[in-house]
């Protein structure tokens, strides 16, 4: 009878902790550019000077949930020491090491603006050429360019009904990788 009670127990312990986890780093939804400048902003100030953000989405095949997340920059305050700081969401890892050095245009934290991010993957599927099918996007990247924030990211696809062929006892996937770029006024096109 005790053996059942603490089965019981455990398994309403079990389902609590997993629906606790609820923040979504899914990049087609707006929160979760908030969700990850939040995480950002427990380590790097505003006016820290940044060289790119990558978010990282390719770790378990192709999504649009982010799985991991690095920041390239400088401690304004504390000297020329450059970092990347690393988050590994599903483990919950943060890992922060030296840097060697930021690209000629580092611009402040507070100038990189994540909440365009979903809205630019939507525009970007809408241009998958056709013939194509959407199937992921790749990794996502925020850098510093000179005098605005560029917004440079892949999107993976498959060609429509001939992506998946038989190779001996392999199943093949061809995926194809098209890349995508704002411009100085935000606007966004795929890179030929």
């Amino acid at each position: 009878m005790k053996m059942k009670n603490l089965i019981a127990v455990l398994a309403v312990l079990v389902m609590g902790l997993t629906s606790c986890s609820t923040t979504s780093y899914d990049l087609t939804m707006p929160e979760a550019a908030t969700n990850i400048k939040a995480l950002l902003d427990e380590s790097i100030k505003g006016e820290d000077v940044m060289d790119r953000i990558e978010l990282d989405a390719t770790s378990d095949g192709f999504s649009t949930v982010v799985n991991q997340v690095m920041a390239y920059y400088a401690e304004e305050k504390k000297g020329p020491r450059n970092k990347m700081l690393i988050f590994v969401l599903k483990q919950g890892v943060t890992k922060e090491q030296e840097y060697p050095c930021l690209n000629k245009t580092p611009q402040p934290y507070s100038n990189f603006k994540f909440d365009k991010i979903h809205t630019y993957i939507e525009e970007a599927i809408k241009m998958v050429p056709e013939g194509y099918e959407y199937e992921g996007l790749g990794t996502y990247t925020l850098r510093a360019a000179d005098g605005y924030i560029e917004h440079d990211f892949n999107l993976e696809v498959t060609e429509e009904g001939n992506s998946t062929s038989v190779q001996g006892r392999n199943i093949v996937t061809e995926y194809y990788e098209l890349e995508f770029i704002t411009d100085k006024d935000g606007n966004l096109s795929m890179v030929e």
